[in-house]
This record gives C-alpha cells, structure tokens and sequence, in this order.
C-alpha cells in the first residue's frame, strides 16, 4: 500500500467490473478500445466466468479464478491451442485504459518497425509530475549514456509475446514467486526467493534431464537476474542492457538470434495510460473524470 494511503483508500476486488458513466464497466471499455485500434483479432479475457459472465462484454471467456500465474497459464493455453505459440499474441491486463488511437500509434511507430522480436514491451518516460493520481506509482532509472540524466521509467501494461520461443513455463514459476513475497521489503525479499527460486529452477532443470534435454535455468536466470540488478543499483543499467538479460534469462536458446540478435525489444513511450494501472480510488476517479469531459 502507498505510503499515506489507507486501505479505503485502495480499490479491492474485481476492477475490471468497476461502472464507468454511461453504463459500461472498465474491462467492457478497455475491450471495445482494442478492436477500434484495428490492430488485434477479436479479445479474449481471461478470468472468472461467474463475475464476468453478466456484464455484456461480447467477447469470448475464458474461465479462469485463481492467482495470476493460474491466470497465464490459463491465458498461454488459449494462445498455443487457438492462434498458435509462435503467433505473436498481445496481453494486457483490466485496470488500464489507453485509447484506441494511443495503440494505433504505439504499435504503427514502436512495434511495427521490430515485429520480428519474441517479446516486445514498453517503458513510459515520464516524471511524476506527469503522472497525475498515478504519482506514487514507483519508477526505475535506467542509464542513459555518459553525462546525461538517467531515464525515469514506468512499465507499460501491454506486451506482445510469440510464446514459443520463450520460456514460459519459467517466468510463470518466478510469477508466482513475485507474488508470494510481494508484500515484504524489498530487501527482505532476496534471500526466500533466491533460496526458493533457485529450488523450483532446480526441480524445472531435473525434468528436462529427464527427458534428455539440456538446462540450466537454477544457474542461467539468476546470474541474468541478479546481474542486471546489480548494474541497476550501480546505475549503469542501460534499456539494452535489460533487454539482453531478459532475453538470456526468458527466451530459448534457439530463438536467441533472432530479429537480427535482438529477440527482446522494450521501447521508450510517452503512452502514460499504459502505466497508469488503477489500484487507488483517486486513480479511478481521474478516468471517470476524464471519461465524463469526453461525454461533454
């Protein structure tokens, strides 16, 4: 919880149901975006049927009520059983809010120009000033080469991924472990999920082995991991510093030199909605702010 905050300050439950003016509910306006954009196949949302069965939102459920990992994993099933696991695939959550003409533009400008990567994200430049309900939100400092200011960056809330050439099954595992230890200080965090992390890595390499195959996950994603941190911390983690080590922790050796040695790409983007995630009600009420001025 943000300092200075309280819990009734916090949204709870279901955000993707939350009523906007006019009637709809978030993830209803957030779907109706994406197929304006013109640039993605009809949605499917992932989540529990039971809550979002009644909401009109004319598209496809997939029903799914667990934690988040059980939701990817849910999400990757639909992805490798209907379009393929080397389609590329975009996956956002509920709880933003960009507009059909903000995608549009990012995808044309940002992710056309390198659609033959693996995995394509965003980091949003901006200063909390900008950042209106959102300014507590924390953000990274990535180097920005000598003599010049680092870069102040929050994670976008859309990627697109072709989900055979990554290990899923591993971020999926460290997914879940995030989670596990989320609420704890950041340094406290460390050593369980170093200890525990490096255990299920260690199980995932056992079962290739098994099967004949080569893996070294328990030692690769670690070194990748802690590495890069250690850079960050010393602020020399520059944007393809991190893509190089996402890409040697994430993605399979044989998609490795792909999209001419870059298979991992995360742009710089001014799109703020695609950080702006809602988790205060100060937050969701700048959207319906926002929403009502449209109307107007």
């Amino acid at each position: 919880m943000p300092i200075g905050m309280h819990e009734d300050d916090m949204l709870a439950g279901f955000k993707g149901m939350l009523p906007l003016p006019g009637g709809k509910v978030l993830v209803a306006e957030l779907i109706d975006r994406y197929r304006h954009s013109g640039r993605f196949l009809d949605p499917v949302l992932v989540g529990p049927a039971q809550v979002y069965d009644g909401a009109a939102l004319q598209c496809e459920i997939v029903d799914c009520d667990g934690s988040i990992a059980e939701t990817l994993q849910a999400a990757m099933h639909v992805v490798e059983n209907r379009f393929g696991a080397g389609a590329p695939v975009g996956m956002t959550t509920c709880d933003v809010l960009p507009g059909a003409a903000e995608l549009q533009n990012l995808l044309t400008n940002s992710y056309d120009p390198v659609s033959e990567c693996v995995f394509w994200g965003q980091l949003i430049e901006a200063q909390p000033s900008q950042m209106g309900a959102s300014s507590w939100k924390p953000y990274y400092s990535f180097a920005n080469g000598d003599g010049v200011a680092a870069r102040n960056v929050y994670p976008g809330h859309l990627v697109i991924m072709r989900a055979a050439a990554l290990n899923v099954e591993v971020a999926i595992t460290l997914v879940r472990l995030a989670y596990l230890y989320r609420n704890r200080p950041l340094l406290r965090r460390v050593p369980g999920m170093l200890a525990r992390g490096m255990a299920l890595l260690a199980r995932y390499d056992l079962g290739h082995l098994r099967r004949l195959q080569w893996s070294a996950a328990a030692f690769n994603v670690p070194w990748q991991c802690l590495s890069a941190y250690a850079r960050y911390r010393r602020g020399r983690l520059n944007v393809d510093d991190f893509e190089r080590a996402f890409a040697k922790a994430f993605v399979r050796r044989s998609h490795r030199h792909a999209a001419e040695g870059r298979p991992v790409r995360f742009v710089i983007s001014r799109t703020l909605s695609l950080a702006k995630d809602l988790d205060t009600r100060a937050e969701f009420d700048e959207v319906v702010r926002e929403l009502s001025c449209d109307s107007d």
